[in-house]
């Protein structure tokens, strides 16, 4: 899985060229067409939250020379009235449903662990500071971050994250 700015149909084929799997989130305004008809986009897809399609042998970005791919629109369902607020686009090369579905979930860790990195509590971007530093800042927010996730799943385990 990678991170969102990685959503190239390009880097899909690459990846698969050289066989190795993977799962790209994909932007909404990326086009396909199934078996040789028209392009639509991927935001056109009526879909409702608890429903997926995955799909095999699709084309596309009408405007690139690349083989058929297979791409996959997953709408989380609403558990205790929380869930996202739209699908997820992704192009993958992996077969089975579950395994798709476990790499897409692993990488949420990864772009919330992002987020907190970069802006959203140890404020990474705006320390400027020089290689060694930086090294030592992400050497403690790595410890940080294993403590608190830590502490969190033994609050969690008891019961009493209320």
């Amino acid at each position: 899985m990678t991170d969102r700015k990685f959503h190239s149909p390009k880097l899909g084929y690459w990846l698969n060229q050289r066989q190795l799997k993977f799962c790209l989130h994909q932007k909404k305004s990326g086009d396909f067409s199934r078996a040789g008809g028209e392009y639509q986009t991927l935001k056109d897809v009526e879909i409702q939250p608890g429903q997926s399609y995955f799909w095999t042998e699709i084309w596309l970005h009408k405007q690139e020379n690349l083989e058929p791919m297979n791409p996959a629109i997953y709408w989380k369902r609403k558990s205790r009235g929380k869930g996202p607020k739209a699908p997820s686009y992704i192009l993958r090369n992996l077969d089975e449903k579950e395994e798709v579905l476990s790499c897409y979930r692993s990488g949420w860790g990864i772009e919330t662990m992002f987020k907190d990195c970069k802006s959203g509590g140890y404020h990474l971007k705006d320390t400027r500071a020089s290689t060694e530093r930086l090294m030592a800042l992400v050497l403690l927010i790595t410890l940080a971050y294993v403590i608190a996730t830590r502490q969190g799943d033994k609050v969690r385990q008891r019961g009493c994250q209320k």
